[in-house]
């Protein structure tokens, strides 16, 4: 008898819910690449701005160029 019972309850409970995969959000390649280029004009920008340092020896104003020299070098690659 209980084992009819057990059949029983076992019956009535809800079936388990299949596991559904969330899809990952990865980077497309054009943004792959795009991030890769920003990257690299960014480690060209701190080059440029360290070599200006060392250059100018901490001469006042220096932020401004440091600035406009980076510009400068992100438009010559681009």
């Amino acid at each position: 008898m209980k084992s009819q019972e057990a059949a029983f309850k076992q019956s009535r409970k809800p079936a388990p819910k299949p596991k559904i995969v969330q899809p990952r959000n990865t980077a497309t390649p054009s943004r792959v690449t795009k991030n890769a280029a920003r990257n690299e004009r960014r480690k060209v920008a701190r080059k440029v701005a360290s070599m200006l340092k060392a250059q100018k020896g901490g001469v006042e104003g220096e932020k401004e160029n440091v600035g406009k020299e980076s510009a400068q070098k992100e438009a010559e690659e681009a």
